[in-house]
């Protein structure tokens, strides 16, 4: 046989007269842990938050230098320093140049020089003759 299954007021019935197996000090204890478990939420979810806007700054910060990084090219600086023999060439190099362009310049700037000079010269020296023949 099939145990019968009880009607709704019997049921309504069988849990108020639990009611009175409860002490007062129970259901105020009931409450009052429910009051602590709200708070605990409501504390954790406030430093939840906290913790979120943290991380969104730490990235916010890592993603500003990252950017920094990419555009001060610090990664090919580091991929040359690591390879002394390829330094070495590439200053090498820029020497030759820089020496080429000051000997260059050097001797465009004494060749207008000597020019200057040759032409203030020639100018006193044809007045000179000029004085003295005419």
């Amino acid at each position: 046989m099939s145990p019968e299954k009880p009607s709704f007021e019997e049921a309504l019935e069988a849990l108020a007269s639990k009611r009175d197996v409860l002490t007062d000090e129970a259901v105020k204890a009931k409450v009052d842990f429910d009051a602590v478990r709200d708070s605990v939420m409501k504390q954790k979810s406030v430093g939840d938050k906290k913790s979120r806007e943290a991380m969104d700054l730490f990235n916010e910060n890592i993603h500003l230098l990252l950017e920094v990084f990419s555009q001060s090219k610090f990664d090919e600086f580091i991929t040359l320093l690591t390879n002394p023999t390829r330094l070495f060439l590439i200053h090498f190099v820029l020497g030759i140049f820089r020496g080429l362009g000051f000997a260059i310049g050097a001797i465009l700037i004494f060749g207008l020089g000597v020019l200057m000079i040759h032409q203030w010269f020639m100018a006193g020296f044809h007045t000179f003759i000029h004085r003295l023949f005419f």
